[in-house]
């Protein structure tokens, strides 16, 4: 049960200077099997970055990363999540014009 506890603790681990996740970045570069792997791992997919309190889910949207945002909804993450200015994953999308995230949100 020690040896979860501390899997867990890692996976989620943030940077102190941008709080950001590896599941962050996994998915802000459309890393997908990254982001499978670390999901698997218990990754939280609706743990929010330590400058905007962007989840996984914003970046791949923002990003326009369509399979790693299906597979993070799939996965549970939160499609009505926010960040800091009340954006959630679907507005970043349709902001940045990508019809294809915008419908597969």
């Amino acid at each position: 049960q020690y040896k979860v506890r501390q899997r867990d603790r890692y996976v989620n681990y943030t940077s102190p200077t941008d709080g950001y996740s590896a599941l962050h970045i996994a998915a802000e570069k459309g890393l997908t099997a990254i982001v499978r792997l670390l999901l698997d791992c218990g990754a939280n997919p609706d743990l929010p970055d330590g400058i905007r309190s962007n989840c996984a889910l914003h970046f791949a949207a923002r990003e326009g990363h369509r399979r790693t945002c299906t597979m993070l909804a799939r996965w549970g993450a939160s499609q009505k999540s926010t960040n800091d200015i009340w954006y959630t994953p679907l507005h970043l999308a349709a902001k940045e014009g990508d019809l294809e995230i915008v419908e597969a949100l």
